[in-house]
């Protein structure tokens, strides 16, 4: 992860110390929201982790699989790929002009 790369990098200069400086949440209601949109055609892109948390655990289970998947970013790339149902596609990387 980027994160065990980070401590590879600066663990030679000292001792590396973790402090959690935000969490993120789901917003409330996010599951009634998300009913409408996720049922027939869809797609999605998502900027970040635990975006892909929150929407997997908020999905209805009438919720059909999106038509494509976009990510931004090397972990919210993995995040997907691992988490996502079989039947869903693979996330593609987000193209920068």
């Amino acid at each position: 992860s980027e994160r065990r790369s980070a401590d590879d990098v600066l663990a030679p200069l000292g001792p590396v110390d973790h402090r959690v400086v935000y969490r993120t949440r789901a917003p409330a209601g996010l599951a009634a929201a998300l009913r409408p949109h996720v049922e027939g055609a869809w797609a999605v892109t998502f900027a970040s982790p635990s975006a892909i948390d929150h929407l997997l655990a908020a999905l209805p289970a009438s919720a059909t699989p999106p038509i494509a998947v976009e990510c931004a970013g090397g972990s919210t790339l993995r995040r997907w790929n691992e988490r996502r149902p079989s039947q869903w596609p693979p996330a593609v990387p987000q193209e920068h002009p």
